[in-house]
């Protein structure tokens, strides 16, 4: 009895360096990169810096879920550059309120190719429009504007 219960520890640890490899490999290679992200929020009258932080929050981890490859660099919201399009939004009852939508921009790089075209390491900047869960509260992305995720 005592020999079997020590083929399995072994089975266990020789099994475990294997399992730890392909979690690594799955978490750089099929998930977005967010780890070192700076954030620029400018000036709001709307939100309060929780409110950004929350919202940059969602992003990140609809980045981390949904672009693999990439690495996301910089998030930013400057209110003067999108104040116009959430009102235009809000005028075409895309939104209720002006609060509950937010435009995030980003810089992120692809890091990885893996259909062989070769562009890694540009830059890109996307927009990325927010909105806020009427039930919960928490922000989720609706829609990006660089047709990218």
């Amino acid at each position: 009895m005592r020999g079997k219960s020590g083929y399995r520890c072994n089975s266990i640890i020789a099994i475990l360096p294997v399992l730890m490899l392909v979690g690594l490999y799955v978490l750089e290679f099929n998930t977005g990169h967010v780890w070192h992200v700076e954030t620029k929020f400018g000036e709001t009258k709307i939100y309060g810096y929780d409110d950004l932080r929350e919202a940059a929050g969602a992003l990140k981890c609809h980045f981390f879920l949904h672009m693999p490859g990439y690495e996301l660099r910089e998030l930013s919201y400057d209110e003067e550059l999108v104040g116009p399009e959430l009102d235009a939004m809000q005028e075409e009852d895309r939104i209720s309120k002006r609060e509950d939508a937010v435009i995030l921009e980003s810089v992120y790089v692809k890091v990885h190719s893996y259909d062989g075209s070769g562009d890694c390491n540009k830059e890109q900047t996307g927009r990325w429009i927010l909105i806020r869960d009427g039930i919960t509260g928490k922000w989720r992305v609706k829609a990006s504007a660089c047709g990218c995720g």
